[in-house]
């Protein structure tokens, strides 16, 4: 990565092929207004803060503007936002422009540690359309190579969740920590598990995903019955 690039152009857009990220923008804020009435993005949409409104957009978006230069755990970290919601998109004809299809947050963000944690939400039209895997290289070039971060981390809810915990360990996650009925639902709670991936693992993850692609888009579907990690 070249230290003289600014945030804001890193993460414009990532990828460039079936599947890519970009930022999101207030024009997009009907289509995830729609999502979170969604009954299954309640994993998703659960926290106080979402992106549901004008403000939430800007301020997340804003947060990538200062006209400095981006240089991973050096000074002026704290210029930079703690969040960088992000919009998937997927084409499905050369002829036809690329459709949002969800929503990917990077949250959590220590500039100073190099880590993060992470969100994904599929609208349910799109989820057995096996691009799960795909979406997770992206992310994992994303964080580990553009950012040049050292870890990544995500958390679900045991046993409500449980093809999304399956799916982290596909990909190469591994169980970093369980809270024991952390979680209330009803008259039951739930642990919260928190997955983690080191570069090098990404690693693999990746070179394996490119060697055996044909063979591997066969065996995954994209996220759980609920779509969100």
């Amino acid at each position: 990565m070249k230290k003289n690039r600014k945030l804001s152009d890193l993460v414009r857009r990532i990828g460039d092929g079936r599947i890519s990220f970009r930022l999101a923008e207030e024009r997009d804020l009907p289509i995830i207004r729609e999502w979170w009435k969604d009954p299954s993005s309640k994993f998703y949409f659960n926290r106080r803060k979402t992106f549901t409104d004008k403000g939430r957009i800007k301020l997340a978006v804003g947060a990538l503007a200062p006209p400095i230069n981006y240089r991973p755990r050096e000074g002026n970290r704290n210029l930079f936002p703690d969040e960088i919601p992000m919009i998937v998109e997927a084409v499905f004809s050369d002829r036809k422009p690329a459709v949002p299809i969800g929503i990917f947050v990077l949250e959590k963000i220590d500039w100073g540690k190099g880590e993060a944690s992470f969100r994904i939400f599929v609208d349910s039209r799109y989820r057995r359309l096996k691009y799960g895997l795909e979406m997770m290289i992206l992310i994992f070039d994303f964080v580990f190579t553009t950012l040049e971060f050292t870890r990544l981390y995500a958390s679900t809810i045991s046993r409500l969740n449980d093809r999304t915990e399956k799916f982290m360990i596909q990909v190469g996650f591994r169980l970093a920590d369980r809270i024991k009925k952390y979680v209330k639902r009803g008259d039951e709670r739930y642990d919260l598990v928190t997955f983690e991936i080191f570069p090098h693992r990404a690693e693999r993850v990746r070179n394996k995903f490119q060697e055996n692609r044909d063979r591997i888009m066969q065996n995954y579907r994209v996220y759980s019955h609920e779509g969100s990690l």
